[in-house]
């Protein structure tokens, strides 16, 4: 499903459709299925294009033990 047809809510009616065309697939060549009858994929429950970022964490800047972190600081600050 792309992001308009779920926006738009017309993932329903392309579910229902492709389920009519599995059908007749099934009807026309069912030693492709083997026995088991096609469904359609399950409908996204949500779909995006940039994932929202619910929180925004600053990373942790972490030295090896061998350093001393006061070293790093300029003296004429």
């Amino acid at each position: 499903m792309t992001p308009y047809t779920v926006r738009h809510r017309l993932d329903q009616q392309l579910t229902e459709e492709r389920g009519v065309t599995l059908l007749a697939a099934l009807a026309a060549h069912p030693e492709r299925f083997k026995g088991l009858e096609p469904k359609p994929a399950k409908v996204p429950e949500s779909v995006w294009i940039n994932l929202p970022i619910e929180e925004i964490t600053k990373p942790e800047i972490m030295f090896p033990s061998r350093v001393n972190a006061s070293s790093l600081v300029s003296e004429s600050h």
